[in-house]
């Protein structure tokens, strides 16, 4: 969210299987946190592992990591994590005043606390249908 994305993106791991890093396979289905590295042109899972889930069969979400980042959402519906983000970024722009002085905000803090901006447009959209 926040910036135009191609039909195909470029994603960028840190390590190898053999080093006990876990990455996806071919076809798997994914929900992917990223962060874009524009000077590489690649994108890159935003905390490693932990922002990474492979959709399973039941809809569920199947971690990459079982460290901090997202673990409630560990086995449950990818709608979950969808709602779960859109009241983080709800209360984001619900208060802009604990967020004006983070450091390089970028376009989708810059987005969330714009009332008139349209970011959260489909990421509604998607808790939308959901529901």
């Amino acid at each position: 969210m926040g910036a135009a994305t191609p039909e195909t993106i470029t994603v960028c791991f840190w390590g190898d299987r053999e080093n006990g890093v876990a990455h996806p396979y071919r076809n798997d289905e994914l929900i992917m946190i990223l962060s874009y590295k524009d000077a590489y042109d690649v994108y890159i899972p935003t905390n490693d592992e932990e922002c990474m889930f492979a959709i399973m069969p039941d809809d569920s979400l199947y971690p990459f990591s079982t460290a901090y980042c997202f673990t409630e959402y560990d086995y449950k519906p990818e709608d979950d994590l969808y709602a779960g983000i859109l009241e983080a970024a709800i209360n984001i722009r619900g208060n802009p005043d604990e967020y004006e002085d983070t450091f390089a905000p970028g376009d989708i803090l810059d987005g969330l606390l714009d009332p008139e901006s349209d970011i959260l447009a489909p990421l509604e959209s998607i808790v939308e249908s959901a529901s």
